[in-house]
């Protein structure tokens, strides 16, 4: 008689292999197509189907043994999809030549965007790049940079009040007319 996916999960949170072996084989096929529909992207599905089985095996190693395996796979590869979807529009995204003013003139923001910009330094201006062009979060800022976390939230915030003070109090009302 064939093991159910809890029995082997259980199985292979107490060390055995080929229990884990077989929850993978029995339901990667199901994982890929899932993958394979939110992504659209073959190459990318594999990717987040393999990152989705490898993140269930080490929490199954790690002692987490979920009520409903399945819909547990589920939800891990959801969020490897998702996480492969945000990779590929971050480099999708990258800007020519490090110029911001060319998204904002497209996204039809002002125009004088990158003279608002250029008042920045240097840092401040990298920092508007990561989080806007390339999309980053603040905590990928802070791992890209290796700067604290909090560090990286106050520059940001410092740069976007620089950015509000120079954009003046009624020009922003007039830019939306």
């Amino acid at each position: 008689m064939e093991k159910s996916d809890g029995e082997l999960i259980r199985a292979a949170a107490n060390g055995d292999e080929r229990a884990y072996d077989g929850f993978v084989r029995r339901h990667t096929p199901a994982a890929l197509r899932y993958c394979l529909s939110r992504l659209g992207d073959r190459h990318a599905a594999e990717d987040a189907t393999q990152e989705a089985m490898v993140r269930v095996f080490q929490q199954v190693r790690a002692g987490n043994v979920p009520d409903d395996p399945m819909s547990w796979l589920f939800s891990v590869a959801r969020n490897c999809c998702n996480e492969q979807a945000r990779q590929r529009h971050r480099h999708q995204a990258e800007p020519l030549a490090g110029d911001l003013a060319a998204p904002a003139a497209a996204a039809g923001q002002p125009s004088g965007l990158a003279d608002l910009l250029e008042r920045l330094a240097d840092d401040e201006r990298g920092l508007i790049q990561m989080k806007h062009t390339e999309r980053l979060t603040c905590r990928e800022i802070a791992e890209r940079t290796g700067k604290p976390i909090g560090t990286v939230t106050a520059a940001l915030s410092r740069a976007y009040a620089k950015l509000r003070s120079d954009l003046g109090p009624g020009r922003l009302e007039d830019e939306r007319r």
